[in-house]
């Protein structure tokens, strides 16, 4: 996986968080208005933090109501 992208459920923002390279990735805030991107180091939990959001991407299923917000 190359990235893991969490939209705004109320606006085009994104929270990004890509280019992993063992315990360092790039967490990138991406908005209409605002664009900033640093590289943090995820110290020893980084693969941890990958792995879940990865298993959220997975995992995703909606809820009943979710396409009045967009989101299913």
């Amino acid at each position: 996986m190359n990235e893991v992208i969490i939209k705004s459920a109320d606006t085009a923002a994104q929270l990004v968080l890509s280019d992993i390279e063992g315990d360092y990735f790039t967490a990138t805030y991406k908005s209409h208005d605002i664009f900033v991107s640093r590289r943090v180091w995820g110290y020893t939990d980084c693969n941890l933090l990958v792995d879940l959001f990865s298993y959220m991407a997975k995992e995703w299923k909606g809820w009943d109501g979710g396409d009045k917000l967009g989101i299913n």
